[in-house]
């Protein structure tokens, strides 16, 4: 059962910080970030050695052309320039900052994201994240000086053709100004542009990139953009108005039609087909959105099928987030648990467990995550039997009994096995952009989507980056309703994601010994209290000497969570969080002793998220529903916008079996459950219970 989580235990906050952990969920800045270690089996690589042969690539942190020589990585061969790299350099101080780091063996360039997670607070704690991002009076001279250079020789150019200059035009000859004027009075001038009402051309925006940017489009089809720039679409007439039409004979030069390929035969088309079972993904790209657990098995998932069926398919995990695994997967209780799991589950259940199956005999996976077996029972007022499994740091009552759970399949460290998937994604070639999220959504005429626009969550001001793919997965928790509405305002789906909280302390209980190191299930221990659900649990990790008591409070809202929450959550009612701490002090608080401390407890709380009538979504979106005019055939692409979300305080515990059954759909085959279950609720049909009642 994934129990309430959240971030890495810092000191204990106040009520009102902190989703999945404190105010702020990063490394506490009073005590110095830990030096990442040198060793090129934990870091990957961090190898720079002085370069003087190439000159003509670009820095890693400031963009800018490498001039006299550079410090350059050997493993993934970027390189960083003398400005950066030297204290009297002419970059920012956040780049040389960075270079310092790099060069100084203490971070390398393990990080996909350009830095690692602690290195923003450092950032921010010495007023450099502030500073805006100017180019340097040094490279500002040098970009005046090539100008000069270009100007003067375009003018010995035109003198020597006999061209004359005007500086009202712009630096055009006479030639080139009488062909625009023949243009202009010409009744069919060259591509098409808007017109204001006094004749004159309208200005024009650069387009965002798309995946077919640099070709020409098809049939004058028009790219249809989500997100930021759905707000400014417009209607047919303008369309029209707006297509390309033919250039002006007088104007243009005909180009020779271009060779067609010839098509392949029929034998050559099948052995092509047999080399690729999933052509349909081969040279394409998935983002996920979301580096929580469930997002991380998807990409490993995807990246271990890909390769079992070479097939070249990039796969990239966009987190807002500095790293993975920060806001409710960091401190859940980890007791893998299907307790109460609704009926129409069952089947997902199954895959579940088959899943963990194969993953508990992984080589090194139980030692990574510190997965124990058959060490988690059910808590109950009865006769007092069981005595042998009571931990000694559970007082209780003398009645308790402690029978085994045979609904846990057992539990394990949340924290590590994040780092465990994480670890597993890089060997598979996952592509992980942190602290970025998405901004806009870009489709082909014959696809959903072709490419998404990303931009800084920490510094909007940064210009946006565009990634190429073909799927879209939308897996982050309470967040992915309100990503999916954003960027794609038009669609006629209602998706409504119930959002709870989920609270947590961990204690400090330095005596415990790896005997100890067990779960209690509650079934009913706040079946009394109104702010808390019945279900509570406590569970001991020896390896951090602490336990973690877990609650989930008892309302829920349809509320739409934004990228605030996310980078700084805040809590509006901490009373759930009070009696939490009181239903635990009456069984942890042995012989009087205040365990609950503020120098011996952290504390916390995340969102998590469960759909309507408490079934969560795995489903691919049809393209009707994105707000397209389509055929039927169309609406059934086998790629596009898939939403996974909604699985409340079970989604550690079926995440590898979410994304084995997302997998296959993906692949184009069966999901191995019964996907009615799953879909979106205005597509799904009502499953026979539902039907009889």
């Amino acid at each position: 059962m994934s129990a309430a989580a959240g971030a890495p235990p810092p000191p204990d906050p106040p009520c009102g910080g902190g989703g999945g952990g404190p105010s702020r969920d990063r490394p506490d800045e009073s005590e110095p970030p830990k030096p990442w270690p040198n060793d090129k089996a934990h870091n990957g690589h961090n190898n720079w050695a002085k370069n003087t042969t190439v000159k003509t690539c670009k820095c890693k942190l400031c963009d800018q052309r490498v001039k006299d020589y550079s410090w350059k990585c050997s493993f993934c061969s970027r390189h960083l320039c003398k400005e950066c790299a030297e204290t009297n350099g002419a970059s920012r101080p956040k780049d040389k900052h960075l270079a310092a780091n790099y060069l100084t063996n203490v971070d390398g360039c393990f990080y996909p994201s350009g830095q690692p997670p602690y290195m923003h607070a450092e950032l921010e704690a010495l007023g450099l994240l502030s500073l805006p991002q100017k180019r340097s009076e040094v490279i500002l001279r040098d970009m005046r000086i090539k100008a000069e250079i270009k100007r003067k020789k375009l003018e010995a150019n035109n003198s020597v053709n006999g061209k004359v200059e005007d500086d009202s035009e712009g630096g055009k000859s006479k030639k080139q100004r009488t062909n625009v004027q023949n243009d202009n009075d010409s009744p069919t001038p060259g591509p098409s542009r808007p017109r204001n009402s006094n004749g004159t051309y309208k200005a024009i925006v650069t387009a965002e990139p798309t995946i077919a940017s640099s070709k020409a489009p098809r049939k004058s089809a028009v790219r249809k953009s989500y997100g930021e720039s759905s707000s400014d679409e417009r209607s047919p007439e303008q369309r029209t108005a707006d297509q390309p039409r033919h250039h002006n004979k007088s104007a243009s030069t005909p180009k020779k039609a271009a060779k067609k390929p010839t098509a392949p035969t029929s034998d050559a088309s099948s052995a092509l087909q047999a080399q690729l079972p999933c052509a349909h993904l081969d040279r394409g790209g998935t983002v996920i959105i979301g580096a929580g657990i469930i997002g991380l098995c998807i990409a490993r998932e995807l990246a271990m099928k890909a390769a079992h069926t070479n097939t070249r398919h990039k796969i990239t995990v966009l987190e807002i987030r500095d790293g993975p695994g920060e806001l409710a997967s960091a401190n859940c209780s980890g007791l893998l648990s299907i307790h109460d799991m609704p009926k129409p589950m069952n089947e997902l259940s199954e895959l579940t467990i088959e899943c963990w199956t194969a993953l508990f005999q992984t080589p090194g996976f139980m030692e990574a995550t510190d997965l124990r077996q058959d060490c988690v029972y059910q808590v109950a007022r009865l006769n007092g039997k069981g005595k042998k499994h009571k931990p000694s740091w559970y007082t209780g009552h003398d009645l308790d009994s402690f029978r085994d759970d045979q609904w846990t399949v057992g539990k394990l460290d949340t924290q590590k096995l994040c780092s465990w998937l994480y670890e597993q994604c890089l060997e598979y070639g996952v592509n992980f952009v942190f602290h970025h999220e998405i901004s806009a959504v870009f489709s082909a005429p014959d696809k959903d989507v072709s490419s998404i626009a990303i931009r800084d969550g920490h510094d909007r001001e940064k210009a946006r980056e565009t990634i190429r793919c073909q799927n879209i997965v939308f897996a982050a928790g309470p967040w992915s309703t309100e990503l999916f509405q954003h960027m794609y305002r038009n669609s006629p789906l209602q998706l409504e994601n119930h959002v709870r909280v989920a609270y947590w302390y961990r204690l400090q209980t330095p005596s415990m010994s790896d005997k100890e190191d067990v779960g209690l299930l509650f079934p009913d221990l706040a079946d009394a209290d109104e702010a808390l659900e019945d279900k509570i649990t406590m569970v001991g990790q020896s390896q951090k000497h602490s336990v973690i008591v877990t609650g989930v409070g008892s309302k829920s809202q349809v509320t739409q969570l934004n990228a605030v929450e996310a980078l700084d959550p805040q809590l509006s009612d901490a009373q759930p969080l009070r009696h939490l701490k009181r239903i635990a002090a009456k069984r942890l608080d042995g012989n009087g002793q205040d365990v609950f401390r503020a120098d011996n407890v952290a504390r916390g709380f995340s969102f998590i998220s469960t759909s309507d009538q408490q079934l969560p979504v795995i489903d691919k979106v049809p393209s009707s529903g994105l707000g397209m005019v389509c055929t039927g055939e169309e609406d059934r692409r086998r790629c596009g916008i898939w939403l996974c979300f909604g699985f409340g305080m079970y989604g550690t515990t079926l995440a590898p079996g979410v994304a084995r059954a997302l997998c296959r759909k993906i692949f184009g085959g069966r999901s191995g459950v019964n996907d009615v279950n799953f879909k979106i609720p205005m597509y799904a049909q009502p499953t026979i219970e539902q039907a009889d009642q």
